[in-house]
């Protein structure tokens, strides 16, 4: 499995093709933000009001052929998600769909000699996915 990372410039980074792994892409279920009003004889009405903010969860592993490689990886791996804009991401398994997202804060990538695993959480800036399908 990969994710495909286009950033607003244009550039495309497909993670496979840098020797990242993606075990894990579980985007989180929409979380409704409801506004609840007691009216009389204790009844209550609850109005959906929009959405509150939607997560990604992504386990990436990092397998470099030698500690230098690792140390490269890793660079890449800091330069694309340590940022403030916002980019978009494709699941290879959903490749009709891509998410409008930001990076979480800091991640740190634990390190077993030439090969890591990282958590990251990433921001959906919408809480759907766009269709990467064009239409009439």
């Amino acid at each position: 499995m990969t994710l495909i990372i286009t950033k607003q410039n244009g550039q495309t980074y497909k993670l496979s093709d840098l020797g990242i792994r993606v075990v894990e892409f579980e985007p989180e279920s929409l979380n409704i933000v409801n506004n609840v009003s007691k009216i009389g004889g204790g009844a209550y009405v609850v109005n959906g009001d929009g959405y509150d903010a939607r997560f990604i969860n992504v386990l990436l592993q990092l397998n470099g052929s030698d500690i230098t490689d690792y140390a490269l990886q890793r660079s890449e791996i800091f330069s694309l998600f340590s940022t403030t804009e916002e980019f978009t991401v494709v699941d290879e398994k959903e490749t009709y769909k891509r998410w409008r997202v930001k990076s979480d804060g800091n991640f740190s990538i634990g390190r077993n000699v030439k090969s890591g695993t990282f958590d990251l959480i990433l921001i959906c800036t919408k809480p759907f996915a766009e269709s990467v399908l064009e239409t009439i």
